[in-house]
């Protein structure tokens, strides 16, 4: 009988020290949630939880940790199929290691990694068939900084330039698929760079909003 008791009082400890308190910080037009922050152990902390993200159809779109208010481990996104999209890796709220997105299909489509711990990562993009379609470097996880090349997928260059916050700058080099130079010109001011994935995120929020 007093081992029972005992029993008893273990696993009422153990479940008051694992709740955990959900808050809704936005929801769909429809009702349905769409970010929420999870508390461990019941304690609201405005600079430590778990925040979640949810797709329109109610699946995972994105889960990570916030520790002192900073981004903290390993930050992963999904696809509304539920596929992997984005897994980057964060410590003090600075990417760290290797980032890697993929395509819908789950193809990798770009792997960034750190050079000497700081804040610039070389990327490289592939087409969804596995060859080389971009190669350019990110800093701060926002701009592609320095030199940028596109290819085409047998290989031979297509464009080459450099990049500046975004920006295009300087002279830049276009080739036709068989190496050869069609032309020269001077892109500073005339286009910005983005990289795929923030063009599919503007599709996708302007789809939400019926555009």
């Amino acid at each position: 009988m007093k081992i029972n008791i005992v029993i008893l009082i273990i696993l009422f400890l153990y479940s008051c020290s694992s709740t955990e308190e959900r808050i809704t910080t936005s929801t769909y037009i429809n009702g349905k949630v769409k970010q929420e922050k999870i508390f461990k152990n019941g304690k609201k902390d405005s600079l430590n939880y778990l925040l979640k993200q949810y797709n329109y159809n109610g699946t995972i779109e994105m889960v990570g940790e916030f520790k002192d208010g900073k981004e903290n481990g390993v930050f992963k996104w999904y696809y509304s199929n539920g596929n992997k999209k984005w897994i980057e890796k964060y410590r003090n709220g600075k990417s760290v290691d290797t980032t890697y997105c993929y395509y819908e299909s789950g193809e990798l489509k770009r792997m960034a990694i750190t050079l000497n711990n700081s804040t610039i990562k070389e990327a490289t993009e592939y087409y969804e068939s596995g060859e080389v379609k971009i190669k350019s470097f990110i800093n701060n996880g926002d701009y592609i900084d320095s030199l940028w090349i596109g290819y085409y997928k047998n290989g031979q260059i297509k464009e080459s330039g450099k990049v500046s916050e975004g920006e295009k700058v300087g002279i830049w080099k276009f080739y036709n698929d068989e190496g050869i130079l069609l032309d020269s010109v001077d892109q500073t001011g005339m286009s910005k760079i983005v990289f795929d994935f923030e063009i599919e995120e503007m599709k996708e929020q302007n789809s939400k909003k019926g555009v």
